[in-house]
C-alpha cells in the first residue's frame, strides 16, 4: 500500500488508476497528513484531462444548441419545458458571469 507521503505530483495517469482506486484508498491516512494541499492535487488532476478547466465550461455553441434542440422537439411538456428552462438559466448565467456573453433587458 502506498503512503500518501510516498505519492508525487507527477504520477503518471497508470499510477494513478492503481494507487487511487477505491479498493486502494480505504487505509490511506487522512488528506491532512499528505505533503500537499487538495488544491495542489487538483491541478495536478486537472492537467491529466486538458480541456477540463472551469474556465471552459459552457460556450455560446452549447446555448444555441440547447435552444436549436427544444425547439427541435415540438409542443413542450411542462416537465420538459422546466427541464429546458433550468439548463437555459444555467448556462446563461455561466457565461455572463465569466465574461462570456453580455445580458441586457433593455430593447435596442
Amino acid at each position: 500500500m502506498v503512503s500518501c507521503a510516498e505519492t508525487s505530483l507527477s504520477l503518471s495517469i497508470k499510477e494513478y488508476k492503481g494507487k487511487f482506486t477505491p479498493a486502494a484508498t480505504h487505509d490511506e491516512p487522512e488528506p491532512a497528513a499528505c505533503a500537499y494541499t487538495y488544491e495542489e492535487w487538483k491541478v495536478e488532476i486537472f492537467k491529466l484531462y486538458p480541456g477540463s478547466e472551469s474556465r471552459d465550461r459552457y460556450t455560446q455553441n452549447d446555448l444555441k444548441k440547447l435552444i436549436a434542440d427544444f425547439l427541435s422537439k415540438g409542443t413542450p411538456s411542462q416537465a420538459s419545458f422546466s427541464q429546458y428552462h433550468c439548463e437555459f438559466q444555467k448556462i446563461v448565467k455561466w457565461l455572463v458571469d465569466n465574461g462570456k456573453m453580455e445580458w441586457s433587458l433593455e430593447k435596442e
